[in-house]
């Protein structure tokens, strides 16, 4: 896989695949610290084209592997308002309204999520998580986000690509 390094435009324009792009630019944004409060902290001092593409390619990356129910259960809620206007920052209204609904329903499974994330065992979690999916409200989100619009990682490259100053080492 291709990398980035915060070379702007030069190095924008030579990543010409836009899931190489957008994938480069996600790993260069990746923080070093390995504890998710702090990396919330360090995310939310980007600017709001690198916060859009570290949270977007977030909740993509969790909602592919395991719907929205996932996403929940291990970002939870915290950054899901910031993630909503990151996506409407890049023009993705409609997964924006998305995530805004799953958000609304995430109440109606939260305490099933806290529960398995206190079954126990890492095998008892997952058991648990595995029954969070079960008559899960969230499930009906999933559908229409993946259908939603071109691939989310061709928006992020447009955006990239159209400001490639908001991604430089110097960026703010």
């Amino acid at each position: 896989m291709p990398r980035y390094h915060g070379g702007g435009a030069s190095e924008i324009e030579a990543l010409a695949d836009d899931l190489d792009l957008s994938h480069a630019v996600f790993m260069w944004l990746l923080p070093d610290e390995s504890d998710y409060a702090s990396t919330l902290d360090e995310v939310m001092k980007y600017n709001p084209g690198m916060r859009a593409v570290y949270l977007i390619s977030t909740l993509d990356g969790e909602v592919l592997n395991g719907g929205f129910n996932q996403y929940f259960y291990n970002k939870g809620t915290v950054l899901a308002e910031e993630t909503i206007l990151s996506l409407r920052h890049i023009g993705e209204d409609k997964r924006a309204d998305i995530l805004q609904q799953a958000l609304s329903a995430h109440s109606a499974v939260h305490q099933r999520h806290e529960q398995a994330k206190n079954a126990g065992s890492a095998k008892d979690q997952l058991q648990a998580f595995s029954e969070t999916c079960q008559d899960n409200p969230l499930r009906t989100f999933d559908g229409p986000y993946y259908k939603a619009g071109p691939d989310i990682w061709q928006s992020l490259a447009q955006y990239i690509r159209s400001h490639p100053e908001e991604f430089t080492s110097q960026a703010p």
